[in-house]
């Protein structure tokens, strides 16, 4: 990605697994000890997992696209990123960590009614997320129906920044492990990068706050965020989420939406997680001349 380093080398080197916090067990019970629990002060960095693997296709190729990334030099090149189980975790320890959805749905600091209501609402919608059969359009008029009514939710919570703060805190949200290095790196050769999410702008820019206070980073200087973006009032409560809703079908108006950050064209491009076709379709309008795609295995599948 460099002139001194590649992103696989990056991803690659070993590290200390004792450099950041050990992973803490979280039983106490946070209702009674609110913000004195020992919950509000783990770390959001996952620990070091030595059992992650890389896995390239075509060894070849990405040797020779990262060639010619060093060649171009780092001013050519944008880095585009999800950021639910992409720069998070899917999983900790076995168990399944959280979304930004799933850390307001999992909070004791949210009401019951929220709870009940946003599963029934995931049940319902869920299943045409997944549908194949439904058409492009049909798809995205459903996912949009789902992040209104789940907004509408929201807002009446009545959430401030410092009680999402809280959830963020509370929750089994985790950046991969790895995450300060790529920041740093990025940081270093002032190389952009551009989330692009369906999930929620509050909770992501909570988690991003928290990680910079943990590890003294700065990632505001890299970092642009495309997704939902909400309003607040004097008294810093959510009053009102901006449309366009960024959904899981409709991320690629993001890349060209007058209310997200524009970006600005370049020859190369490093694509992490499912953005594979909206990001293929910007780079491809930009006459990217060199693309990699990194895939996360979510799961391990057997063929028979």
């Amino acid at each position: 990605v460099s002139t001194q380093s590649t992103w696989g080398q990056i991803m690659m080197k070993e590290v200390n697994k004792d450099e950041y916090s050990e992973f803490e067990e979280r039983k106490e019970d946070v209702k009674e000890n609110g913000e004195g629990s020992p919950k509000m002060k783990r770390s959001i960095i996952a620990p070091y997992n030595p059992d992650e693997k890389i896995h390239v296709a075509e060894p070849e190729k990405v040797a020779r696209k990262i060639e010619k990334m060093k060649r171009d030099g780092r001013k050519k090149l944008n880095v585009y990123s999800d950021y639910d189980f992409t720069l998070t975790k899917r999983k900790i320890d076995e168990q399944w960590a959280d979304s930004t959805f799933k850390v307001l749905a999992s909070s004791v600091l949210l009401s019951e009614k929220y709870k009940a209501t946003s599963k029934n609402l995931f049940d319902v919608y869920s299943v045409f997320e997944k549908d194949e059969h439904l058409s492009a359009e049909k798809r995205t008029q459903k996912m949009e129906e789902w992040w209104e009514k789940t907004l509408e939710l929201i807002i009446a919570e009545k959430l401030t920044k410092k009680k999402i703060k809280a959830c963020v805190l509370l929750s089994d949200l985790y950046f991969r492990y790895g995450i300060v290095d790529v920041f740093d790196m990025l940081e270093e050769g002032k190389i952009p990068l551009y989330i692009v999410s369906a999930g929620l702008t509050s909770i992501i820019k909570q988690s991003f706050n928290i990680l910079d206070f943990q590890t003294s980073l700065n990632t505001t200087q890299v970092l642009s965020l495309c997704s939902t973006v909400e309003e607040y009032d004097e008294a810093e409560q959510i009053i009102k989420f901006c449309k366009p809703y960024i959904t899981s079908t409709n991320k690629f108006m993001a890349l060209n939406h007058e209310r997200f950050p524009t970006i600005e064209p370049k020859s190369n491009g490093i694509v992490i997680g499912d953005l594979i076709p909206v990001s293929y379709t910007h780079l491809r309008a930009h006459e990217t001349e060199a693309d990699l795609v990194c895939r996360l295995l979510l799961e391990k599948k057997k063929k028979q």
